[in-house]
């Protein structure tokens, strides 16, 4: 009989774990989506300034950066450079439900090609498809989603 108590308590206490884990997990993820939300409320007139700001962040991890022109950009909005590697950059302040498809990929993969950078690097708000995912890997693209950017603006203090 004390064996069976034993063995409910432990599965009881396993589900405790479980549910107390995803409860963790969840408050952690609000965090990141409500701050991820503040940035889009404050640049969504201003995208460009978002541009800027994200410019900043990078040039805060050691780039040299420099800001396209706004429109016509050739899929890049940020080239940058840090040791031998110059990157192209592409910047979409997307509603966290508006994932980044393959074809934004690519078009960053010729803006690459078009200025001869060797990286590439998005960053979204949102997140990505899982082709787009798969493309940036084969092409030396780092894919930045909106929770990666609010963990980065954490580290970085922003």
């Amino acid at each position: 009989m004390a064996n069976i108590d034993y063995l409910v308590l432990a599965i009881l206490l396993f589900i405790f774990l479980i549910l107390v884990t995803r409860k963790i997990l969840s408050l952690i993820k609000y965090r990141h989506y409500a701050k991820i939300e503040k940035l889009i409320n404050r640049f969504s007139r201003e995208p460009l300034k978002f541009e800027q700001f994200v410019a900043t962040l990078f040039s805060a991890m050691g780039y040299k950066t420099e800001l396209t022109k706004g429109s016509g950009d050739g899929g890049k909005d940020i080239i940058m450079t840090k040791g031998r590697h110059k990157y192209a950059v592409e910047v979409k302040l997307y509603k966290q439900d508006h994932k980044v498809d393959r074809e934004r990929i690519q078009k960053l993969h010729s803006a690459m090609i078009d200025i001869d950078a060797d990286r590439g690097i998005f960053v979204t708000t949102s997140d990505f498809t899982e082709p787009a995912y798969d493309y940036a890997d084969k092409y030396y693209i780092t894919t930045i989603n909106g929770t990666e950017l609010s963990k980065l603006m954490k580290k970085l203090h922003f």
